[in-house]
């Protein structure tokens, strides 16, 4: 085996010693970038989770109100339609039968359509809510 001479132990060790500090120094920055990296997902994900949460409470806010307006709207929309259909029969009974049946008609047609508008309006929110 060859001993490295007594000039060359302390340049070698030099050497040795100047390459563990950089390895050290390139280690503690990749620890402190790490960190950072982690605390900024962290920062990240925190927000991201409040932001979905705030989006499902006003999701559910949503379907709320259209529940709420569904119903609502139904009630006098049956009331409406209950009393298009009362005069369309008294409507056959006199002379001006023909134009009181068009306007109970058009009368009626209007509820219908309003209705299948809010019930367009209930299965989309229900699918929304099947899909949260």
């Amino acid at each position: 085996m060859n001993k490295p001479s007594p000039a060359q132990a302390p340049q070698e060790e030099t050497v040795s010693r100047k390459r563990f500090e950089r390895e050290r120094t390139a280690r503690l920055e990749a620890e402190k970038l790490l960190e950072t990296r982690s605390r900024e997902l962290f920062d990240v994900n925190l927000r991201m989770s409040e932001t979905l949460e705030r989006e499902r409470h006003l999701a559910l806010l949503q379907l709320q109100l259209v529940s709420s307006l569904s119903h609502e709207f139904r009630t006098p929309l049956t009331v409406i339609d209950g009393s298009a259909e009362r005069l369309n029969k008294l409507a056959q009974k006199c002379r001006q039968a023909e134009a009181m049946e068009e306007r109970c008609l058009s009368i009626r047609t209007s509820v219908q359509r309003l209705t299948q508008i809010l019930d367009q309006c209930t299965r989309a929110m229900d699918l929304h809510k099947r899909t949260d």
